[in-house]
């Protein structure tokens, strides 16, 4: 029963560090989008 108890909690743990990762990963793929657009729009006004 404890050692069930210990492993729920873990597991809690790893989902929270999971969700927090994806959200870090989805900002930086919003941010490389931006940016990508910002320097695809300079290029274009450069030629």
């Amino acid at each position: 029963m404890f050692l069930s108890l210990l492993q729920v909690l873990d597991r809690g743990e790893k989902i929270e560090l999971l969700v927090d990762k994806t959200e870090n990963l989805q900002f930086q793929a919003d941010s490389f989008h931006i940016q990508g657009r910002q320097l695809r729009r300079k290029m274009w006004l450069q030629n």
